[in-house]
């Protein structure tokens, strides 16, 4: 699934705010989380020396994935319509070739994210532009792509809030059998 595709897609599951900054924070927050949650995966592996199982690599797409997730809010909250990140993702690939580094990268580029909202400096599309692209580099180094990373991302979306976003579905998590987000 299409970068341009899975927006609509993924912003049918977005808990909107009228005010655009309130959807701002909360893509500049969701970023930080989720990528945190890659980069544990990534810490036991390159520190911890941990051998990478089909769990672990599972784990490490399903959080990549919810982090793309949050690009679309940032784009919408900050009005961006026209989004291309291929050259940026050929880019980076040359330069970002391992999980450690491009797991760095993306924090740093969150970082970016929440300093735009705290500071009020916009706008943020260059930072979601590398973001998106680091993603789909990392996705290829855990034997997937970008589009089949959306793609699982936007089912599992479906299963949790099958007609839109409610707090309740979001707190049922019936795509993890409701278990606590502490716990899957």
């Amino acid at each position: 699934m299409d970068f341009n595709s899975y927006r609509p897609l993924a912003l049918r599951t977005a808990k909107m705010f009228s005010d655009q900054h309130a959807n701002l924070s909360h893509a500049a927050l969701g970023l930080i989380t989720e990528i945190g949650e890659f980069a544990s995966e990534v810490k036991r592996i390159s520190i911890y020396g941990k051998q990478m199982t089909e769990e672990m690599r599972l784990h490490m797409i399903e959080e990549l994935g919810d982090a793309s997730w949050y690009v679309p809010l940032a784009l919408h909250a900050e009005g961006v319509e026209q989004f291309d990140y291929a050259g940026a993702r050929d880019a980076l690939a040359m330069v970002y070739a391992d999980l450690a580094s491009i797991t760095h990268a993306l924090n740093e580029l969150s970082g970016k994210v929440s300093g735009a909202v705290l500071h009020g400096q916009g706008p943020c599309s260059l930072y979601l532009t590398s973001i998106v692209a680091l993603i789909e580099v990392a996705a290829g180094l855990l034997g997937t792509d970008g589009d089949q990373l959306r793609a699982q991302n936007i089912r599992k979306l479906q299963q949790r809030f099958p007609d839109k976003y409610s707090d309740a579905a979001a707190e049922a998590r019936v795509d993890k059998n409701g278990a606590d987000h502490r716990n899957s």
